[in-house]
């Protein structure tokens, strides 16, 4: 069963997926809310989030992380601000990743290098993590460095879900 919450996305899970929602830009594979950042196919963001970047299996831990995208068909800049401020309220996610710099942007931080760990303007016991957006388009993630660095990150952040414990330095990214 799908849990809806603001628009957000997730199926019953461990109780740590549950703080932790996962932002995107908006999803070319149509507007149904369960299928932000989906984990398929596994060329998709999703796939690649969950599978090259986050390494995690999909339906123990990736697909109960809360999902959403910011906008519906094209990028609405004032639409992603609007749709932001309302992700910051009561929620039961106290871990926000964003993915990209427009989704960034929409949040008011944004990193030069895409990775970013702040806890405001989310509050004390909430954070928010940035990371580069997962497309095939973004080469940065052909790095393990850089893939290591994000799942660091994650632990640091959430470390109650295991973080790359699934080998995937020869999946395609």
């Amino acid at each position: 069963m799908t849990a809806l919450h603001l628009g957000a996305s997730r199926i019953a899970g461990p109780d740590a997926c549950g703080k932790v929602l996962i932002v995107g830009e908006g999803n070319p594979y149509g507007s149904d809310e369960r299928y932000a950042l989906y984990n398929e196919p596994p060329t998709s963001a999703g796939g690649r989030l969950q599978r090259r970047i986050f390494g995690i299996e999909g339906r123990r831990w990736y697909l109960p992380l809360w999902r959403v995208n910011l906008c519906v068909g094209a990028f609405d800049r004032d639409d992603a601000k609007a749709r932001a401020t309302e992700l910051l309220g009561e929620a039961p996610w106290s871990l926000i990743v964003l993915l990209g710099r427009q989704v960034q942007r929409a949040f008011g931080v944004v990193a030069a290098d895409g990775f970013i760990e702040t806890s405001a303007p989310f509050g004390p016991e909430r954070w928010l993590v940035g990371l580069p957006h997962p497309s095939g388009r973004v080469t940065l993630w052909n790095d393990q460095a850089n893939v290591e660095h994000a799942r660091t990150l994650m632990r640091r952040v959430a470390p109650a879900i295991p973080w790359g414990h699934l080998d995937t330095e020869n999946s395609t990214p």
